[in-house]
């Protein structure tokens, strides 16, 4: 309630008071705000005193003019709505292929987005194009530039979250590179800076998705690579230094050396380039017949007849399920969803369900859900931004 004594002018007050809503999420963007009306019993105050708070919030952006509302006599009282591009923020989802950069306001509504086709290989790949893209976005959306309050990247490898630098990252090729000096200088003023590892964008996406209901979640991608990202009671998983590398865990001591410099890791086995090896194999060593293929392009080729093809997807699938039951039994989640092209279809998560409850520990199995991973491509961009606009703007945040 207002302070009648204070020395604070009521106006300034009921303004603080609206903010606090505003930032709290009791009042949703993009809706209409209370009347003056209604802000007058709210508050007990007058009309004068809404409309200097009301002025005040506009001017500092909160809220937006929309329209004159009926009035019984005298002057048509001026109806507000919460303006849903007060603050922004930039999220990049840096892949061994490229980038994919969007820019969400506080709806969730991607106002900007852009893919770029350029394979990441090593720090002056990342670096280059992660200039020449945020300047060119600079560039193209003058208007919303000094909007954003922070930046949020989805990396693939281990992160130094405290520092904001990617440690160390087997896919890119890049160690110790501070994300945080870069992302400063090429925008020009100093922000908030947020590192994902890939899985932990997605797995937030689907926690959001669903409402934040689903709270002990086991999450798994597989498609160039395999990752994993754990969240247990509404909490992700987040260790200083440690990446849950789950493509990194040895699974044949005897086996293909890996770029991480060990042998027999999952991610020799498990992902696209191993299973395009393994089909060129199976076709009498021919790998320029299948450079270029991945799981969807296999997947094609098994619905075409090619029995190749579904042999190397069934070997893949096997070994998914190895994974997923190791993991299991490591950290018995409520659920576990599945990414990626290999969980393409309802039949193919209950062939893994089946699968891994009958390996792992029997009191892990026994409530265990399985599910598909939402589809939408911009899913990482999405778990991003609210995991970020939760702390920063609204400061709900339970994860």
């Amino acid at each position: 309630m207002l302070n009648q004594n204070s020395t604070i002018p009521l106006y300034e007050q009921v303004k603080e008071a609206i903010k606090l809503k505003i930032e709290q999420k009791e009042w949703k963007e993009n809706t209409r705000v209370p009347s003056e009306t209604e802000l007058m019993k709210i508050y007990e105050v007058s009309r004068v005193t809404v409309r200097n708070a009301l002025a005040l919030l506009v001017d500092e952006g909160y809220l937006i003019e929309k329209c004159y509302g009926a009035s019984s006599g005298g002057r048509k009282p001026m109806l507000y709505n919460l303006n849903k591009n007060l603050s922004l923020v930039l999220t990049v989802k840096v892949t061994v292929k490229g980038l994919v950069i969007g820019v969400l306001n506080l709806s969730g509504e991607i106002i900007y987005h852009k893919e770029v086709i350029k394979k990441i290989c090593n720090s002056t790949c990342l670096s280059e194009s992660l200039s020449a893209e945020i300047t060119e976005m600079r560039r193209l959306k003058p208007e919303i530039e000094h909007k954003i309050t922070a930046v949020g990247y989805s990396i693939p490898g281990v992160l130094e979250y405290s520092r904001n630098r990617i440690l160390y990252s087997a896919a890119l090729y890049i160690e110790d590179f501070d994300l945080k000096d870069l992302t400063d200088r090429v925008m020009g003023r100093e922000l908030d800076i947020y590192l994902f590892k890939d899985t932990d964008a997605l797995v937030l996406n689907e926690y959001y998705e669903s409402g934040r209901n689903e709270r002990n979640m086991l999450y798994l991608y597989c498609d160039s690579g395999v990752g994993m990202s754990v969240m247990n009671r509404g909490k992700l998983l987040r260790i200083e230094g440690c990446g849950l590398e789950i493509g990194h865990t040895t699974i044949d001591i005897h086996g293909e050396s890996c770029k991480c410099s060990s042998v027999g890791c999952v991610g020799t086995l498990l992902g696209e380039a191993p299973a395009a090896e393994r089909l060129a194999e199976l076709k009498g060593g021919q790998k320029q017949d299948v450079s270029g293929i991945g799981y969807r392009e296999m997947i094609k080729m098994t619905e075409g007849g090619d029995p190749d093809a579904r042999k190397v997807l069934y070997e893949q699938m096997e070994l998914l399920e190895i994974v997923i039951v190791n993991v299991v039994n490591l950290f018995n989640p409520g659920t576990v969803i599945v990414g990626g092209p290999l969980a393409k279809d309802r039949k193919a998560i209950e062939w893994l369900e089946n699968g891994v409850k009958q390996k792992a520990l029997k009191p892990f199995t026994k409530k265990l859900n399985f599910q598909k991973a939402g589809q939408d491509e911009n899913a990482a961009l999405f778990g991003m931004a609210n995991y970020i606009l939760d702390r920063d703007f609204f400061k709900t945040l339970s994860v």
